[in-house]
């Protein structure tokens, strides 16, 4: 309380409504974001937040100037850029998060629910979000910050061409994986444990086709990639007409030698599409471009179920067996084009 007292007495006389006002209209949108009933309310609330905030922030500033002096200051302006790397740090997280809850949310849930207002209005949001996030990060690295994903960095040829292929690879397989879980149980019947036993193979397969891919890789270069990519559309498109045309009755044995083949195929696809996106990441921001590849490849997880995902659910109803012929076949289009981009990736040897 005293050093409250000591503050207000030493602050000048118009400075004191000022910071006290804007700490109290911050105080209460925090409030109204908080308890907001609409999405409407919630932005409105969180424009005046940031109103309030750029007013306060000058006033705190103003006040170590104005009541602190020699050590004192140094600490605390130092202890203020502590914490305001902080704040940075973490608003950009939230930034990313918001935007990618904002685009999945309405991708997953939209189709089941007729696709209502408010599924439109968060993808709306999604791209406003994503805007501002890429303006947050060019302001920051422009000030000689290193943001959480510095826009120089995908303009590197390894990142711009690598994660777009990487994206498409996650988005494939994280569709495959959720709709076969769902054709071998909901279609055949197979309870958990057998439904897990099916996916066997391709797991065998992509683990041994891994041990094998940096040695193939590093002598064949991109070509490695397109022939994984071959591998595995064969194998997807076996897989696809071993279940059409047997269907319903499809043992899990049919599916086997098509799904050794998706997994060694992938394997390959996989090492190398890491190996390309981090090929002209500079050391010093080998930990950056390393996180940003996982976040995408975990991004696009998570858009593979939204969106294929769903494209299954709508069309399981009228066939079952062609709705997962359907997902497949687009995930075989992604497959195709992943063959041909890969000539364009960075080159791992002399010779590819």
């Amino acid at each position: 309380m005293r050093s409250c007292r000591d503050i207000h007495h030493q602050l000048a006389p118009g400075r004191l409504p000022g910071l006290s006002g804007a700490l109290a209209g911050f105080a209460l949108a925090s409030l109204a974001c908080g308890i907001a009933p609409t999405a409407a309310v919630l932005i409105t609330a969180r424009i005046v937040q940031g109103a309030t905030a750029a007013l306060l922030i000058p006033q705190v500033l103003a006040t170590f100037h104005h009541t602190l002096e020699g050590e004192r200051k140094a600490r605390a302006l130092a202890l203020y850029g502590a914490t305001s790397g902080i704040a940075a740090v973490v608003g950009q997280l939230v930034l990313f998060a918001a935007t990618l809850t904002a685009l999945l949310i309405p991708l997953t849930e939209g189709h089941s629910l007729g696709w209502p207002w408010w599924t439109w209005l968060l993808i709306a949001i999604a791209v406003m979000l994503g805007a501002v996030t890429y303006t947050v990060e060019k302001r920051a690295e422009a000030r000689g910050e290193v943001p959480l994903l510095p826009p120089s960095l995908l303009r590197l040829p390894s990142m711009s061409r690598g994660l777009v292929m990487v994206l498409a690879f996650s988005i494939g397989f994280g569709s495959f994986m959720f709709v076969f879980a769902l054709t071998v149980q909901n279609g055949l019947h197979a309870d958990a444990l057998h439904g897990g036993l099916a996916i066997l193979p391709m797991a065998v397969a992509f683990f041994a086709g891994s041990l094998f891919a940096p040695r193939l890789i590093a002598r064949f270069g991109r070509a490695a990639l397109s022939a994984g990519a071959a591998v595995q559309l064969a194998g997807l498109a076996s897989l696809v007409t071993v279940l059409v045309t047997n269907w319903p009755h499809v043992s899990l044995w049919a599916m086997a030698a098509p799904l050794a083949l998706v997994g060694a195929g992938q394997s390959m696809l996989f090492a190398g599409l890491f190996r390309s996106v981090l090929a002209d990441v500079p050391t010093h921001l080998g930990g950056i471009g390393s996180g940003v590849l996982i976040t995408l490849q975990q991004s696009g997880l998570a858009l593979g179920v939204a969106t294929l995902g769903t494209l299954y659910i709508s069309l399981e109803p009228h066939s079952l067996s062609h709705a997962f012929a359907s997902v497949e076949y687009v995930q075989m289009g992604i497959v195709a084009l992943l063959a041909v981009g890969a000539a364009t990736l960075p080159r791992f040897t002399k010779a590819a």
